[in-house]
């Protein structure tokens, strides 16, 4: 199971779209956190090392909502528009409050997050509130993309 989640065969086998289609559903299977989902065909945008990128970022937000979001909702999209392809992984669940729990922006699961956006030359925002939830979006403008 780390090995898998380490480097996971399925992106490289199905391509990224059924990957995280694949997260998604593996959530649903495992917790009582019901999750409405659109994710566009993102076949051919993306060389290996940026998918798995993406892939690591979304796999990140997604395990950090499941373990701390304390939510019973969530949707979860990858959408495709001109020029852009947005993520977002958003929940109904506690949120936090950044001036009360600064470190929440300094965890190793945040620095990665930061550290891979910068890499895909992205923009990442994190929007939380304190008891209405944390919605986590990336932007990457195509044109960055050495696939593109």
């Amino acid at each position: 199971d780390i090995s898998k989640k380490l480097h996971p065969m399925l992106l490289e086998k199905l391509g990224l779209t059924t990957s995280i289609k694949r997260l998604i559903e593996d959530v649903d299977a495992n917790t009582d956190i019901f999750i409405e989902s659109e994710i566009d065909n993102l076949s051919g945008l993306f060389n290996k090392d940026e998918e798995l990128h993406v892939y690591r970022i979304m796999q990140e937000a997604i395990n950090n909502m499941v373990k701390h979001a304390d939510t019973k909702s969530a949707s979860i999209n990858a959408t495709i528009k001109e020029d852009k392809i947005t993520f977002t992984v958003e929940d109904h669940g506690k949120g936090f409050d950044l001036i009360e729990q600064p470190s929440q922006f300094q965890s190793m699961g945040m620095l990665t997050l930061k550290e891979r956006t910068k890499i895909l030359k992205g923009k990442l925002s994190i929007d939380s509130t304190k008891g209405k939830g944390t919605k986590i979006i990336l932007i990457i403008n195509k044109k960055n993309l050495k696939a593109a």
